[in-house]
């Protein structure tokens, strides 16, 4: 590991310690949103939050545990509608769609949860929209929710704000993996004066994201910033964190 002795330049796109060689995707967030995530929540109108948790399943393994990975997603979109909110006890949220299954990868298989989160803060005398009740354990017990073609409908890819969480790591492999963050954020056009809040803000959620605990309660085990990388492609500001114990 490298770190840079000068202070990092953020006027233009930049890492200042170099990434480990045995860098790999293979657990961590993906975190986009849109730029009406950071203005004023506007009354009447409706942002959306999507959030996904998938993991790896052994090929040995033929049922998912979709209670687990529903109390995550949830948890995390939780989190995430609180932090959207900031504060406004008059923002209501509500369930638009969510979905639990598994899909081929591979040898194996993944597990996946998703559940879109609608944030509405409605003036007074409107109605507030009706959402999905939970699911419940024994909906859970099977892969359900909302269709393919429901999905794709509601485009949660296209929300205001999105996560991803992803555990693909091989239980039989050695070693433990850089735990990895990836913010993404939509801008006006393809430059920006400075990354440094880009970078801010991704700390920021990183931090708040290892800090919640799982779904048994326990707290996370503490994580360290090892690597930071930012870029621009298009008009997505992205900023890259590798984490380790």
């Amino acid at each position: 590991m490298t770190v840079r002795p000068d202070a990092p330049d953020y006027s233009r796109p930049s890492v200042d310690i170099e990434r480990r060689a045995d860098a790999d995707w293979q657990w961590g967030v993906t975190h986009t949103v849109r730029p009406e995530k950071l203005g004023p929540i506007l009354p009447d109108v409706e942002y959306s939050i999507t959030v996904r948790v998938q993991r790896r399943l052994p090929a040995a393994v033929l049922e998912a545990n979709f209670a687990d990975l529903y109390a995550r997603a949830m948890t995390l979109a939780d989190a995430r509608c609180h932090a959207f909110a900031r504060q406004d006890e008059g923002v209501h949220h509500r369930v638009i769609c969510h979905a639990w299954r598994t899909v081929p990868a591979g040898s194996s298989c993944l597990a996946l949860a998703i559940v879109m989160l609608g944030l509405m803060r409605p003036t007074a005398g409107r109605m507030r929209p009706p959402g999905k009740p939970p699911a419940t354990r024994e909906e859970l017990m099977t892969a359900g929710g909302a269709t393919m073609e429901e999905l794709q409908q509601r485009s949660p890819q296209r929300a205001t704000e999105v996560v991803v969480e992803f555990d693909h790591r091989d239980p039989a492999a050695s070693g433990s993996p850089l735990f990895m963050y990836s913010y993404g954020e939509r801008v006006a056009g393809d430059t920006v004066e400075s990354f440094e809040p880009f970078v801010r803000r991704a700390e920021t959620d990183a931090r708040a994201h290892q800090a919640l605990p799982d779904v048994s309660g326990a707290p996370a085990a503490p994580l360290s910033i090892s690597h930071r990388e930012w870029y621009i492609a298009g008009n997505l500001v992205t900023v890259e964190l590798h984490l380790t114990p």
